[in-house]
């Protein structure tokens, strides 16, 4: 699926004749979470109103559809809206480029999030312009890097960032892979938007570099965006992936 977060909240675009402006929850598959329907062209629903209900599928890529039920809620939720409280002035994101993206990055993470065993190898490789990203065996993801993420995507990711950094003994028990990065206190240095082919989705996935190196090796965050509706002792708004330069 494709969302955008526009000030804390997930905005998507309902194929339907009447302008709204309203919270739902939607379910898709294995995800959760709230959205506020605007005339954004983000994804495109096929469904029917009924009530409070609309159910239908959701185009996810290519031809492969996902069912999903949207409901209506009260109001958005309250994790996303602390990532980036709206209404708030935020300074422009710091100027970052592809070209300080470029090269080869692995390592070892675990192969389902919030189960630290088994380990397999995550790699990234970018170089003119785009990112190939592949976990194991696995076909490879290709990204295309573009420009330096939106002032509120970058205040997001450094919401993420000291989530985490906050409940560090709780967020190394869930996620001992992040301990390096959690007792650095690192900060992320610049970011870029990392776009799949035909889903442009700004602030979807992200790309980042920190002011230092917790790896001793230049590393950089692979951070994608959180489906849920609440946040875990290891990350909020943002999954965070960190790999390492290759010597």
């Amino acid at each position: 699926m494709q969302y955008l977060l526009d000030g804390g909240l997930l905005v998507l675009k309902v194929n339907d004749e009447k302008p709204r402006n309203e919270y739902w929850a939607i379910r898709a598959g294995r995800f959760q979470t709230r959205i506020k329907l605007s005339g954004q062209v983000i994804v495109n629903l096929d469904g029917e109103f009924r009530g409070d209900a609309l159910t239908g599928t959701v185009v996810e890529r290519g031809d492969d559809a996902v069912p999903f039920q949207l409901t209506r809620v009260p109001k958005p939720s309250p994790e996303l809206l602390a990532s980036a409280p709206p209404g708030r002035p935020y300074p422009p994101a710091p100027k970052a480029s592809a070209k300080d993206f470029e090269g080869a990055y692995e390592m070892a993470l675990p192969e389902k999030i919030g189960v630290p065993l088994p380990l397999v190898v995550n790699r990234l490789v970018c170089k003119q312009g785009a990112c190939l990203y592949t976990i194991a065996n696995d076909d490879p993801t290709e990204f295309k890097m573009q420009g330096t993420v939106r002032p509120t995507t970058f205040a997001q990711a450094r919401y993420a960032l000291k989530y985490a950094m906050d409940r560090k003994a709780e967020a190394k028990a869930e996620a001992p892979h992040l301990a390096p990065l959690l007792d650095s206190g690192a900060s992320l240095a610049g970011c870029i938007d990392l776009e799949l082919e035909g889903m442009r989705a700004p602030g979807m996935v992200i790309l980042c570099t920190l002011d230092r190196d917790p790896w001793k090796s230049p590393a950089v965050l692979l951070m994608g965006s959180i489906l849920s509706d609440s946040c875990r002792a290891a990350s909020c708004r943002y999954e965070i992936i960190p790999l390492v330069r290759r010597r």
